[in-house]
């Protein structure tokens, strides 16, 4: 799950689609400036299904009549970028910290589209944009997983056996029992193995001061889902640049221009 956007093309606006399967006037905009047959669904079956096949396949050389269509990142690398804008400064980002959206839906509009590419060529300029805590793979010198503050580092909410695993800038690992009241801490190291218990379940192990605990039921921390999962891992707190965020930066930038060209708003999805 994520976040997706897209602009619409300006072929309808500016009267350069080809023929409407009905007619023209009868084509409205909806909340979200999708185009759509203006009569009720029912009893206009057919009517719809056609301006909705023209609309995808036929009414521009644009496909859906979208300019772009971005994804713009998953929800957990859109917090990562989130904290590197407070950590830069929000007040030097106020489209990007207060006018992006925080689920989905909602329109950006076109003067806030330029504001917003301003401050991300601002933000390419930063020097600090903050550190991350990153699960490591000890043998490799992997990144496996990244602790996303708003979440409270938390990278597996393991349901089945009532264990949360959090990544932290001062503690490490931590393993979190959700079963008791209040929520125990059972483990928590910098530098750890982990290996799966011939009696079920999975060993983990401090390796600086030798504290133990078994998750019963649980597998191995093993994002690539295989059965060579890392052995020894660590956690390292790493300083990022800005460029760190270009998965998130490259795909704005190219709804944001989209809506300073068109003057159409972008369009959260």
């Amino acid at each position: 799950m994520g976040l997706d956007a897209f602009v619409r093309c300006r072929c309808w606006q500016d009267g350069r689609t080809t023929t409407a399967p009905v007619p023209a006037d009868m084509i409205v905009e909806d909340g979200e400036r999708y185009l759509m047959f203006s009569m009720p669904y029912e009893r206009h079956e057919e009517q719809h299904h056609r301006v909705d096949d023209w609309i995808r396949n036929g009414a521009c050389p644009h496909k859906r009549m979208d300019l772009v269509s971005e994804r713009i990142a998953n929800w957990s690398g859109y917090r990562l970028f989130q904290s590197a804008l407070e950590a830069a400064g929000l007040a030097n980002f106020p489209t990007l910290s207060a006018e992006l959206p925080n689920n989905n839906g909602g329109q950006l509009s076109p003067t806030s589209a330029a504001a917003a590419l301003v401050e991300i060529g601002l933000f390419r300029t930063q020097s600090d944009v903050g550190t991350e805590t990153n699960l490591i793979d000890a043998a490799t010198g992997e990144a496996l997983m990244t602790g996303v503050p708003s979440y409270s580092g938390v990278f597996i909410w393991d349901g089945r056996t009532k264990h949360n695993f959090a990544l932290d800038a001062d503690a490490g690992l931590t393993i979190i029992n959700t079963s008791t009241d209040p929520e125990s801490e059972i483990f928590r190291a910098h530098n750890f193995t982990q290996k799966q218990s011939l009696r079920g379940g999975t060993w983990f192990t401090n390796l600086d001061t030798g504290q133990r605990a078994r998750i019963p039921a649980r597998e191995p921390i093993n994002p690539k889902e295989s059965a060579n999962y890392p052995r020894r891992l660590r956690v390292q707190n790493t300083p990022v640049t800005p460029d760190r965020f270009d998965y998130i930066l490259n795909p704005l930038t190219r709804v944001l221009q989209a809506s300073v060209d068109t003057d159409n708003p972008v369009v959260w999805c």
